[in-house]
């Protein structure tokens, strides 16, 4: 058995198509390996044979008897496949050894907050408590993660904004002081004043990017947000923005209670505005597909390839090619979790639209 017959057994044996035979000489290599404390225990190929033949041998084969019967083979095998497991770590240029030493993990609960005098706090594991004191308002960081505002006795009027930012591969939460929850998407920023209320009585903050929103009700407080220049005003609901400038829209979609935007759309749950050079259009949706993201979740519903690995590509921080004729307008459905490295995310959308997703470094290329 030469190495290119070795190779060529390994991958049927990873992907299910080997012959009994052919199972039983990488068992044995395997085998041979769990043996060998200088073996690579922590090599990924390592990892995954391991976990196939916990999976898929057969119980009614015992290892002793498939090691006696095989004893024959269990040299030359495990010589071969060791060696060609080194080839594939540390000398092998194809396609799937770039693929094993570029995995990239999913996003991070981490963000940055801007101060009112500048100073930029990093949200990362390592804070905890206090954070700051701004004019009488106290933020924190709690167990569960969220950054809280809370306006103490020794408040002020003074105006001291502050900025959340969540950069590519980050997401984050903050509650705000009237109670209201805000969930951040990666690449996004809301600005706010750090006792929320501005001079006009408002509840108000500035979105870029996505964001998802639980507002405490006040009747004598609207809530506002405004993003690219529109406005969006509440008493108290559930709802997303969604407002990335490399969107072609900026879409507001309601789950609970009732929105006004630029002073003339209402929105229904379940009801979702697309705003588009300053036109509104409203369409029924299900909203829940459009906030699964707080929730570590890729859901899309006859969504657009492209607007897709938009999404993949922000959450992972990866560029996206496309290479040759791939129809970036195809729509597809799917729920996939954000908590998986994205070779499972590729592995999944590649079922799901036939299409060849490869990645280079923080590269993904697309195509037929």
């Amino acid at each position: 058995m030469d190495t290119s017959r070795a190779k060529t057994l390994y991958h049927k044996f990873l992907n299910g198509t080997a012959t009994e035979a052919e199972k039983a000489i990488v068992e044995s290599w395997y085998l041979h390996m769990a043996s060998n404390t200088a073996g690579p225990k922590h090599d990924r190929d390592y990892e995954a044979i391991r976990l196939r033949i916990l999976t898929k041998v057969r119980v009614q084969s015992p290892v002793n008897k498939l090691v006696k019967f095989w004893k024959p083979f269990l040299t030359s095998a495990a010589v071969l496949m060791v060696a060609f497991i080194g080839y594939l770590l540390f000398n092998d240029k194809t396609k799937d050894a770039q693929q094993l030493v570029s995995e990239i993990h999913p996003g991070r609960k981490v963000a940055t907050l801007t101060l009112a005098n500048g100073r930029k706090i990093a949200l990362n594991d390592a804070i905890k408590g206090e954070v700051a004191i701004e004019s009488g308002v106290s933020i924190t960081k709690d167990s569960g993660g969220r950054l809280v505002y809370t306006i103490t006795e020794q408040h002020t009027s003074e105006d001291n904004l502050n900025t959340l930012s969540t950069a590519r591969g980050e997401t984050f939460q903050v509650r705000l002081p009237d109670g209201s929850g805000v969930w951040l998407n990666a690449a996004s920023s809301l600005t706010y004043s750090s006792s929320l209320t501005d001079k006009f009585g408002k509840r108000s903050v500035k979105l870029t990017g996505e964001g998802y929103f639980e507002i405490s009700k006040d009747k004598k407080h609207p809530f506002v947000v405004e993003s690219q220049g529109n406005r969006i005003e509440v008493l108290g609901t559930h709802f997303n923005v969604n407002a990335y400038h490399d969107e072609p829209a900026m879409k507001t979609t309601l789950l609970e209670g009732s929105v006004i935007i630029n002073d003339r759309t209402t929105l229904r749950p379940d009801e979702q505005a697309i705003i588009t050079n300053g036109e509104i259009k409203v369409i029924p949706v299900i909203a829940e597909t459009y906030t699964d993201w707080k929730g570590d979740a890729f859901n899309f519903r006859k969504e657009e390839l492209e607007s897709i690995m938009r999404k993949v590509s922000r959450w992972y921080d990866v560029t996206v090619e496309y290479k040759g004729v791939v129809d970036r307008g195809e729509t597809f459905t799917g729920y996939i979790s954000r908590d998986a490295d994205v070779s499972k995310v590729l592995q999944t959308l590649s079922k799901i639209s036939k299409l060849k997703f490869h990645l280079d470094k923080k590269k993904i290329i697309v195509s037929k």
